[in-house]
């Protein structure tokens, strides 16, 4: 069988597969990167001293923005060798 991971934003459940879960880490701000305007990518974090591309993954699903509730968490994601971050 498949192990997920499942999470909620807003009122709606989701799942990933766990074997592509690197990290579960407490919410943090990214480096924002000039010019880089696009709702979607809300900038970099460093883990170990890579930069990870963080994702804003209610953006990406037409979600309303976040309203401010603490305890979000950023989950680190590995597909097919690359990481990237998502909230």
């Amino acid at each position: 069988g498949v192990s997920l991971l499942f999470f909620s934003l807003g009122r709606s459940l989701f799942a990933l597969p766990a074997n592509s879960i690197k990290a579960i880490l407490e919410s943090t701000r990214p480096v924002t990167v000039p010019f880089v305007r696009h709702r979607l990518c809300q900038g970099f974090i460093h883990l170990q001293g890579a930069p990870i591309p963080l994702l804003d993954l209610r953006a990406l699903l037409r979600l309303p923005p976040n309203d401010g509730v603490s305890g979000g968490k950023t989950i680190l994601l590995e597909f097919d060798g690359l990481l990237t971050a998502i909230e």
